[in-house]
């Protein structure tokens, strides 16, 4: 079954560039991570494949592993972390014993010299996967990557559904706020977002899960619209089996329903790889500017309804 928003039913007085520009850069961006990560695979596959054996004995007993090659785990956790020289003593403290020496001293400065020097190889011959660098982690609270994140996704369904949703609505919400106000928009819900996954996990033991892609944008562009011109018809397509149908929902119905749903799902599921805290927290959003622009600009907000 599929179905989804796919645009406003209404005329729209100008080329909403603004919205296209954000496609354009997610769709550019999204292939740039493709390149990276095809480069990332590439040199990460030749390099563990060289290391030597008293190495890969060593990443096995940090790792507990009796086969196999644990290199790309353990030397990408030193590169994720952020003190990378406690990370691989913490690593070499923890390991199994090699066995091989009187001391136990003697032991962990031999595994620790070869996990330093097989990091220090990785670290010049490895490139960064881009995603790892565009993705925001809640459990560090940088401004940039809350920004970044929502202009990057893991997968091609992931970004065509984001755009295809994105489109529907932020280019109705870009003609009715205009264009500076459309840009501080987009930031102030990337930020918030950000924020509200970073609470959300405050105080948890275990690592919360990096997230990215625009679905929080979406959701505050949807709630925002529908506060703003609630009755305002919205396209619909509907596919199940041989059944196709294009129908037309209000907004706020629609809405409702959408941020209903993830209300729902934020309570009751397990999350599944969907961030539903940047679903909810962006709705939000979307619905306290919508708030704002009534009590700023009622007249002009009024005139906007007459017109839908």
């Amino acid at each position: 079954m599929l179905f989804f928003p796919y645009r406003v039913d209404m005329e729209l007085h100008r080329i909403p560039l603004l919205t296209i520009a954000v496609c354009i850069l997610c769709i550019t961006v999204f292939l740039q991570q493709l390149t990276s990560y095809a480069d990332y695979q590439r040199s990460v596959s030749s390099f563990c494949k060289s290391i030597d054996r008293p190495t890969r004995v060593v990443l096995r007993n940090i790792t507990g592993q009796h086969s196999g090659s644990p290199c790309e785990d353990v030397y990408l956790s030193i590169r994720e972390s952020k003190d990378a020289s406690a990370t691989m003593q913490a690593l070499v403290d923890q390991a199994r014993p090699l066995n091989l020496f009187k001391s136990r001293q003697a032991e962990l400065d031999y595994m620790l010299n070869h996990l330093q020097k097989g990091y220090a190889e990785f670290d010049k011959m490895v490139p960064t996967n881009l995603t790892e660098e565009l993705q925001f982690n809640p459990m560090e609270l940088q401004i940039k990557r809350m920004v970044t994140a929502v202009f990057s996704h893991g997968d091609w369904g992931h970004l065509i559904f984001n755009l295809v949703f994105f489109y529907a609505f932020a280019a109705s919400v870009e003609i009715i706020v205009g264009s500076f106000s459309f840009i501080f928009i987009i930031l102030s819900m990337s930020i918030s977002t950000g924020l509200a996954y970073s609470f959300s996990v405050a105080g948890t033991t275990e690592a919360a899960l990096p997230t990215l892609g625009l679905s929080g944008i979406v959701m505050g562009m949807m709630a925002l619209l529908a506060v703003l011109a609630p009755t305002i018809k919205i396209r619909c397509f509907f596919w199940f089996l041989l059944l196709v149908r294009f129908f037309s929902l209000p907004a706020l119905i629609l809405a409702t329903w959408y941020v209903g749903w993830d209300i729902y799902s934020l309570i009751t599921v397990d999350g599944a790889g969907v961030n539903f805290v940047a679903h909810v927290s962006g709705a939000l959003s979307g619905v306290l500017i919508g708030l704002i622009y009534w009590l700023m600009r009622p007249s002009y907000i009024r005139q906007i309804n007459v017109h839908t």
